[in-house]
């Protein structure tokens, strides 16, 4: 179920079989667990909740995901190795952007428990962190590729292992 108030907002931008974007606006949704499609370019979410039992999967292949006072758990693919990135936010933000050029991607957290320990892969640039709590039986991990790192107020075992 969901609930769309009049406050909501749902944009639309397609072309063809490509769902070029997808922003949503002040929604509730209740008891769902919402797969985001992989023909979808880039999808905005702010001011979205999840009551009681829920859970977002976001695709690899996204090239942009903009979450805003975004409360909700989430499972957000291609941006660790072995294991997917698994979180809770609370009114929290989230920003992935992977530029065309050369594919790298800056990825942009706060307000969030992330559940298990990540290790970026190479194509990740740049992380910013901001209010991050990570569960203290993993680490985060940093390669050779990350150019740019900036931890604010976070909880978190550091793992700087193998960099040149």
């Amino acid at each position: 179920m969901t609930l769309f108030p009049s406050s909501g907002t749902f944009e639309l931008l397609r072309s063809g079989d490509i769902i070029e974007k997808v922003t949503l606006i002040n929604v509730r949704f209740y008891d769902s667990m919402i797969t985001v499609p992989n023909n979808i370019q880039e999808i905005t979410l702010k001011n979205i909740v999840l009551g009681r039992i829920g859970f977002w999967v976001f695709p690899e292949d996204i090239k942009k995901i903009t979450l805003e006072k975004f409360s909700d758990h989430v499972q957000l693919n291609g941006f660790t190795q072995d294991e997917p990135l698994v979180g809770h936010f609370n009114d929290g933000t989230f920003c992935s952007y992977k530029s065309n050029e050369n594919e790298q991607i800056e990825l942009v957290f706060s307000n969030v428990y992330l559940a298990h320990g990540l290790y970026f892969h190479s194509n990740i640039s740049r992380i910013v962190m901001s209010c991050v709590s990570i569960d203290p039986e993993f680490s985060l991990k940093f390669n050779e590729y990350i150019t740019e790192v900036s931890l604010d107020d976070c909880t978190c075992n550091l793992c700087f292992k193998n960099l040149s």
